[in-house]
């Protein structure tokens, strides 16, 4: 009987033990493997660490990785989308046909959430970088960084998801301007202030961001001629073509006709002599047979399902010859 009394107190103490163990300050505990927002936003070392983060996100097969590229070619009269039997891809045909709906859109939500999953990172680091902890010329390139590719993201989503400027001007739909890590906005506002919101945040990176050094890879990271190149499409798309061709020869400026491959010269490497800014898509980040060049090409395991019409083809013979 004694033993069993001692076994019914043992047995007491640890239930008593176990549920002063589980208090809520026990219980509510984060994963070894996650760093809090406040670690990453005081300091400079961790917002660019979200910055590189941000690259990545960016090059996604969802966006630059091969959706941005892929929806503007099956939709243009130069590349017709062919059906195939491994892998058919069918939501590609909503694009194809135009047949969007809010119920089937292809991959255009896809897009959307990227684009702005992205516009969430850069935004948490404007919102941060000046205040973190660190180097005051890393800072500057951070914040120059994120404000130039916060405005092309608007550009892309731009160009996709509204109305060209030539149609309805200023008055079109543009996009929802979320401008702050802390506040969601989700009406549209208009084109014009779309277009005025990409192109204050490009000049804003074009006054901070370093100057051109054209070493090896360093156009894996935003340019200054990247930014004026940036800036002569986003003109040229609201047809002001004086600011357009001010920017281009920012742009020729820097880059002159020697830096240009010719076509039996021309070598797909990464970062080449006429790189002003690019993402590359390699083994650790590319998407296989459902990324862009697959899509275009039916060598090395590629499904082609992406081909250039005779007429574009033809475009291009005329050209080479």
């Amino acid at each position: 009987m004694k033993s069993i009394k001692y076994i019914k107190i043992g047995l007491l103490a640890v239930v008593l033990t176990i549920q002063q163990g589980c208090n809520e300050d026990v219980l509510i505990q984060e994963p070894d493997h996650v760093i809090s927002e406040s670690l990453v936003i005081s300091s400079v070392e961790k917002l660019q660490d979200l910055l590189n983060g941000s690259y990545s996100e960016i090059s996604d097969g969802s966006y630059l990785g091969r959706t941005l590229y892929k929806r503007a070619a099956v939709k243009g009269t130069d590349f017709r989308f062919v059906k195939t039997t491994f892998n058919p891809r069918d939501y590609e045909q909503t694009e194809y046909r135009y047949e969007e709906s809010s119920n089937n859109n292809g991959s255009a939500e896809s897009m959307w959430l990227q684009c702005f999953k992205a516009i969430g990172n850069l935004n948490l680091i404007l919102d941060n970088i000046e205040t973190a902890e660190g180097n005051d010329s890393e800072i500057q390139q951070i914040k120059a960084q994120a404000l130039a590719l916060r405005g092309m993201i608007y550009f892309d989503l731009t160009r996709t998801f509204s109305y060209p400027w030539i149609r309805e001007g200023a008055s079109a739909q543009g996009m929802p301007l979320n401008l702050s890590s802390t506040e969601t906005i989700t009406e549209r506002s208009s084109l014009g202030e779309t277009y005025e919101q990409i192109i204050t945040d490009l000049n804003a990176a074009l006054n901070e961001i370093e100057d051109n050094t054209w070493e090896q890879g360093s156009t894996k990271y935003m340019t200054k001629s990247g930014i004026h190149a940036l800036l002569a499409r986003v003109y040229l798309y609201k047809q002001d073509w004086e600011n357009a061709l001010i920017y281009s020869k920012e742009v020729f400026n820097a880059k002159s006709e020697v830096d240009l491959m010719g076509l039996n010269a021309y070598v797909f490497d990464d970062y080449t002599t006429e790189s002003l800014f690019e993402l590359s898509i390699t083994t650790e980040n590319s998407v296989g047979s459902n990324g862009l060049g697959a899509q275009f090409d039916l060598r090395d395991g590629g499904q082609g399902d992406v081909i250039a019409t005779q007429t574009f083809v033809t475009l291009l013979q005329a050209y080479e010859g």
